[in-house]
């Protein structure tokens, strides 16, 4: 397993107060799945909702501050993949959203702990699952589409 802190968090991110969604981080390597066969990298990425959060109104995280906790998270699941087989990580895109379903938003004083994996490689695009829960409420999930361009290095050698 590795953990992340706050500080390290920043290496996989481009953002930076007060715009970080995320507080603690930690990537793990589940057992095969029947019918995939393989082991799955998985990360769980964390935040205290705070009411000094960027998007923190009317005593709630609001919708687009639950999605961007979720976008940086698939964002340093990401990062440590790219790390873990031993490529450079780069920046991506979030190219799609799909089958998002947000239960409710967190309150102040709410850790969210958010479940993300890799489910498909398609050429230079990563699909993902994301789940937020709170506590083991599920608050929110869906599918995000990723598109990491190649390096510049990378195209040059094609």
């Amino acid at each position: 397993m590795i953990a992340l802190d706050s500080r390290q968090i920043l290496d996989y991110l481009p953002h930076r107060d007060p715009m970080v969604m995320l507080d603690g981080v930690e990537m793990t390597v589940e057992p095969p799945v029947p019918l995939k066969g393989e082991e799955c990298m998985v990360v769980y990425a964390t935040l205290l909702v705070k009411e000094t959060n960027w998007f923190f109104a009317d005593g709630v995280l609001t919708e687009s501050g639950l999605m961007e906790h979720m976008a940086q998270s698939v964002c340093v699941c990401i990062g440590l993949r790219a790390n873990n087989e031993q490529h450079r990580a780069q920046i991506g895109y979030l190219a799609e959203v799909k089958n998002m379903t947000i239960n409710r938003l967190p309150m102040a004083g709410e850790q969210l702990r958010t479940r993300v994996e890799v489910v498909a490689l398609v050429d230079e695009a990563i699909v993902v699952s994301a789940e937020t829960q709170v506590n083991t409420e599920t608050i929110a999930k869906g599918m995000l589409t990723i598109f990491v361009p190649p390096v510049e290095e990378e195209r040059r050698a094609q």
